[in-house]
């Protein structure tokens, strides 16, 4: 899996960081999915017009490990998981890795 993952230390209560990061993707367009591996991920995008966008987020150890990628999902890449550095959907990419630096600001 190519994922960009950032780590960021509690600041508050496991339930205001998880209240945090769900008011904030909610805000930017995305929503809760169980995806085929089982995880929970929020998503953002069909892929129909520009790559579908992911971010999940991890709880342990007072940190949250936030992940994100996209993943294109027709032709030669046939779907699989793009992390946040290159060319290749460069813009959709850029868009991913802005709200996780606002999810990591805000924690």
């Amino acid at each position: 899996m190519a994922r960009t993952k950032l780590e960021v230390p509690f600041r508050y209560s496991f339930a205001q960081e998880e209240q945090t990061i769900q008011r904030i993707l909610t805000a930017h367009g995305y929503h809760q999915k169980t995806i085929k591996s089982g995880e929970n991920v929020w998503k953002k995008g069909t892929g129909f017009w520009s790559g579908m966008k992911f971010i999940k987020a991890e709880y342990s150890d007072n940190k949250v490990l936030l992940s994100g990628w996209i993943q294109v999902g027709i032709g030669i890449l046939g779907g699989e998981e793009q992390d946040l550095t290159g060319v290749i959907g460069a813009y959709p990419k850029k868009q991913v890795m802005k709200v996780l630096q606002e999810l990591k600001n805000a924690l």
